[in-house]
């Protein structure tokens, strides 16, 4: 049983019930307590579940495709105890071409929209993209050049927001 709240009476439990699950994540069920019936109440299904006080929040990590991509889902409660999604970040570790870190995308519900968890919410028709991070590998005549670009959502445009050089200091080699 874990619990998790920003104050008494807005307290998150859950309870782990688990087989043989898909991607080795292990699914959570997570309950809350009604003051008022004064008994739980089902909230919802995260897998590969972390609770975060500090940050107020539940996030949910699985692997999002075959493809070598992770995506984390952040929950926050509302005054009642219901989980409703903050944001995606999706990872995604192919074409890094030198990189240390993959690229990332911040997803956000749509405006008006409430996402409960669900560890099934597995397309983003109901996102919207808000933020990329590019690795840039370029090579140039005088050597290989590493760049994070950023890309932010300005007046319902993804546009770039900013783009700094990275040196790397070559390891020894092993052989």
């Amino acid at each position: 049983m874990r619990s998790w709240g920003k104050s008494e009476e807005n307290v998150i439990t859950g309870s782990a019930r688990f087989g043989w699950a898909p991607n080795n994540t292990i699914p959570y069920y997570y309950w809350t307590w009604d003051e008022e019936e004064e008994q739980y109440r089902y909230i919802g299904i995260c897998q590969g579940a972390k609770l975060d006080p500090a940050a107020g929040e539940i996030t949910c990590d699985y692997k999002w495709d075959s493809a070598g991509r992770y995506a984390t889902d952040y929950f926050r409660p509302d005054e009642s105890g219901h989980l409703w999604m903050d944001r995606r970040e999706i990872e995604d570790w192919n074409n890094i071409l030198g990189w240390e870190y993959p690229e990332l995308e911040v997803w956000v519900p749509q405006e008006g929209q409430q996402i409960p968890i669900s560890p099934f919410l597995d397309s983003n028709d109901t996102l919207v993209l808000v933020r990329r991070e590019i690795p840039v590998t370029e090579v140039r005549k005088d050597g290989v050049h590493y760049f994070l670009e950023i890309w932010e959502l300005n007046d319902g445009v993804l546009q770039m927001t900013s783009r700094d050089e990275y040196f790397y200091e070559l390891q020894d080699s092993y052989y």
